[in-house]
């Protein structure tokens, strides 16, 4: 038996993005401090699995654990309030939305004396069903009566969820995103980016969600004729390039005409 805390992770999708990499930073970084159990729902990347099992981290997959599914949500708290109960963990840390509504719904259930959520997004947007957005909205207000601290990385996300009275403004933390510093430490200017100048880049996963639509409603915005002056001279074109991974055809059929990347 070990005297470190035993603590359970959870997030909804074990994939490559931000969240998952904040989350096996965190265990990565304090294991020496910690004892952790990384549990993740239906959809995964086996390359992060593995990563953790050579680090020795166990792992635990909860395929009820699905991307906006309510239906499978209640039998998902079921069988993980089960496996908490079952293993006693001193501390239950949920990630993004789905799995944080669920773990800590089920960690209530197991009598898990700690719990911890971080937010990694606010999921409450336009483009979502209404329906969804009220369902997921009263599902964060009781969850987060079960919470002992709510982790935000940057206050205006602590700001928004309370205004929409979700917990108190004494549950919350800022923890801001850290940066290895030393990995740019010989970097150097990028001198092949296309276009031209004035140019702007975005660097993020090239799918839905990242806010890509907005920047390109920007961009556009700032590319004509600039009616503020007397002569009206027009604004030179400005240059978007996209750097990420993955299609860019969930963002490209939104490039504005006079908009290159």
């Amino acid at each position: 038996m070990t005297s470190k805390p035993h603590i359970f992770h959870l997030i909804t999708r074990l994939l490559k993005g931000g969240a998952e990499a904040k989350t096996l930073a965190t265990v990565q970084g304090l294991d020496d401090e910690y004892e952790f159990t990384v549990g993740y729902g239906a959809e995964y990347d086996q390359e992060q699995v593995d990563q953790l099992k050579s680090d020795g981290i166990p792992t635990k997959r909860f395929p009820l654990i699905r991307h906006y599914n309510p239906v499978t949500a209640l039998p998902a708290v079921v069988s993980l309030a089960r496996y908490l109960r079952r293993e006693e963990f001193d501390i239950v840390h949920t990630h993004s939305t789905e799995a944080g509504i669920i773990g800590r719904f089920a960690a209530a259930l197991a009598g898990v004396p700690n719990v911890v959520h971080t937010v990694h997004g606010v999921p409450f947007t336009d483009d979502r069903n209404d329906a969804l957005n009220r369902f997921v909205l009263v599902c964060e207000r009781q969850a987060a009566t079960y919470t002992d601290t709510i982790a935000t990385n940057a206050d205006v996300i602590a700001g928004e969820y309370l205004e929409e009275e979700i917990g108190r403004p004494e549950q919350y933390t800022t923890v801001y995103s850290g940066v290895d510093l030393d990995a740019f430490a010989d970097a150097t200017p990028v001198d092949d980016l296309p276009g031209g100048r004035p140019r702007v880049v975005m660097v993020g996963r090239l799918t839905e969600g990242k806010g890509h639509g907005v920047l390109l409603d920007a961009v556009a915005s700032m590319d004509g004729f600039d009616g503020s002056s007397v002569y009206r001279r027009r604004r030179p074109a400005v240059r978007l390039v996209g750097v990420g991974d993955r299609s860019a055809r969930a963002v490209g059929s939104r490039v504005p005409d006079g908009v290159s990347g």
